[in-house]
């Protein structure tokens, strides 16, 4: 009987390793290899998409680029619970910092996205030059902007132009000098100025980078450059809205020049750590009474349109 059972557990044990085998062979349904999603035009227009989604993440436009800025001016008091914001408010941040981990992990992220994108682009054959100048012109522009927020935030910043291919490539590499950081910006901007064919809402048109050269320039003190771009943009196709709200409907306008899109099924939390608790939020920030005492008195449309309530709270991102 012994001998009957172990023979019966080794056949099962055959049974099961055999089977593991054959599930290990089994492609996944959900992951594709980026040597095999990015051959045609259809692989790259999916890619960039992946690019733009990337801005969405909470280290980016997602929570932190929004709450964090106002934090640091004084427009936003910490109420809530989580201690790393209390950290900015009281300008002490400790190493351990999951919010600065995860701004700067959803920098390079993205900029690994666009640049392996640009690193696989001139293999694509169905796209003409015209196509391909446009799709490099938009990845050129998300890799400025990236660039622009971490040499904003953390001053000198490793420049990255080339993917990562495999564990442990170009991984640990120095910072670079903050001018080096603004002349990749700059680079990468001319690179894609007029370039970008037609606009799709979320997505950059030459608008968008005449607007962030602007921005640059203003930065870096060159008022000339960017009164020039500035001008251009305003003599182009954009207006300001006629209801301030408007701005924040949900649904880029007249005044949208880059806009990061989020919807019901794409969202992101922010109406929740603005909010009080009474309205399902957590009110972790909420405006500073500087910010709404600096709000004129006959300013009722924007102020009513971005602050409510009371103790009051931020409207706008409802």
């Amino acid at each position: 009987m012994k001998k009957t059972i172990y023979t019966l557990l080794s056949l099962l044990i055959l049974i099961g390793i055999a089977g593991c085998e054959k599930i290990l062979e089994v492609k996944p349904t959900y992951y594709i290899d980026g040597e095999l999603a990015i051959t045609n035009k259809r692989g790259v227009e999916t890619a960039l998409t992946g690019c733009y989604n990337a801005l969405q993440q909470t280290g980016m436009y997602g929570r932190y680029l929004v709450i964090i800025p106002d934090l640091t001016a004084d427009n936003l008091d910490w109420k809530g619970t989580t201690q790393e914001y209390g950290q900015f408010e009281n300008n002490n941040l400790l190493a351990d910092n999951i919010i600065v981990e995860s701004i700067w992990n959803a920098h390079y992220n993205l900029l690994n996205r666009v640049n392996y994108v640009l690193y696989k682009l001139p293999e694509i054959s169905d796209m003409n030059e015209t196509e391909q100048e446009s799709t490099a012109a938009q990845l050129y522009f998300l890799r400025a902007l990236t660039h622009y927020n971490l040499v904003r935030l953390f001053g000198p910043v490793p420049v990255k132009t080339q993917p990562t291919l495999n564990l442990g490539d170009n991984l640990n590499v120095p910072r670079d000098p903050v001018d080096k950081v603004y002349e990749a910006i700059n680079a990468d901007l001319m690179a894609a100025q007029g370039k970008i064919l037609g606009s799709n809402p979320g997505y950059a048109t030459n608008g968008s980078i005449l607007a962030l050269q602007a921005d640059v320039a203003l930065t870096l003190g060159n008022y000339e450059i960017a009164k020039e771009k500035a001008t251009e943009l305003i003599d182009g196709e954009y207006a300001l809205e006629p209801v301030f709200a408007d701005i924040f409907s949900g649904e880029p306008g007249t005044e949208a020049i880059f806009t990061v899109l989020f919807n019901e099924q794409d969202g992101n939390r922010l109406a929740e750590y603005f909010f009080p608790t009474a309205q399902g939020g957590r009110y972790e920030v909420a405006p500073s009474a500087d910010l709404i005492a600096n709000y004129d008195s006959s300013d009722t449309n924007r102020l009513n349109a971005t602050i409510a309530g009371n103790p009051p709270y931020g409207l706008k991102y409802s």
